[in-house]
């Protein structure tokens, strides 16, 4: 399992949004549908025992329908929803289990930049959330799957 789908099944505790076919690096064209990308960014302390201390980002996209006012207010509120519900778990210390994509362990996992459109078509928008995930990679552990 990649450090992706561990974020997708985190995300999939979230009860007002269906993650359940979240893709990973791609979005589909259908509305309604989600996906997560990995950035090339990642941020990492080594320390001298060999384990490491990395922060990478990703990107979770989703298409909605935008035709009315009321839609787009929705999806607005939506987004600042999950958001807020991130926020909470952070607060919470309820991390994704990474274990399932090495020896990882979740130290921390926000919201870096809150949502936007970054693409807007006659009928519907992508919007985006940048989520930052930072996690400890214990001495010895397999190569994580990203």
């Amino acid at each position: 399992m990649t450090i992706s789908e561990c974020i997708i099944e985190w995300l999939g505790e979230y009860q007002k949004m269906e993650f359940a076919e979240c893709a990973v690096d791609q979005i589909e064209a259908e509305d309604g549908t989600y996906a997560i990308f990995k950035t090339p960014n990642k941020n990492v302390t080594e320390y001298m025992d060999g384990s490491q201390l990395a922060t990478e980002y990703f990107q979770l996209v989703a298409r909605k329908s935008t035709q009315l006012n009321p839609e787009r207010v929705n999806n607005q509120q939506m987004l600042a929803d999950l958001e807020n519900w991130v926020e909470e778990r952070n607060m919470g210390e309820d991390y994704p289990d990474l274990s399932k994509a090495g020896k990882l362990i979740c130290m921390d996992i926000d919201v870096s930049d809150s949502n936007s459109i970054v693409s807007q078509g006659d009928a519907s928008a992508i919007y985006q959330l940048s989520i930052a995930i930072q996690y400890l990679k214990e001495r010895g552990g397999c190569e994580a799957n990203e």
